[in-house]
């Protein structure tokens, strides 16, 4: 089961209206669309970050891009299991732009691997049932 590509696309999208918010006014969003291919299944594992146009998205798809060589031919269960270690070291003192890439590689590879276990994500990462998710905001 290893991962066989990584493709991610940098997207624009403007608005009708502006949105603003007590620091900016945004007149389009930026995003990244990201997907891993497992090789053995074609199954792929798939993630959508935004951050409404206070990042530079060419600048998270050269991230992700360099950071892709890590995943790339290296078995999906062996990434998961060595993830955790890798996100925890590696964002430390970090730019906004590597964490975004790094956290559009996490959410597909996660992705991924629920999809090849055939099992919902929340069941990976507790047998329990989840009644409520607690939510945040930030500005």
């Amino acid at each position: 089961m290893k991962v066989e590509l990584i493709q991610s696309i940098a997207l624009s999208f403007p608005l009708k209206r502006p949105i603003k918010t007590n620091l900016h006014i945004l007149n389009e969003i930026d995003c990244i669309s990201l997907s891993i291919l497992e090789s053995s299944t074609g199954i792929s594992g798939n993630s959508f970050i935004r951050g409404f146009g206070l990042i530079r998205y060419e600048a998270v798809k050269e991230k992700i891009d360099k950071l892709s060589e890590l995943v790339i031919n290296q078995n999906v269960l062996t990434t998961i299991e060595s993830w955790n270690k890798f996100w925890y070291t590696y964002k430390q003192n970090k730019s906004v732009t590597e964490i975004y890439a790094l956290a559009a590689l996490d959410i597909a590879v996660w992705d991924l691997f629920a999809k090849l276990k055939k099992c919902p994500l929340y069941e990976l990462i507790s047998k329990e049932s989840i009644k409520k998710i607690p939510i945040y905001g930030t500005t």
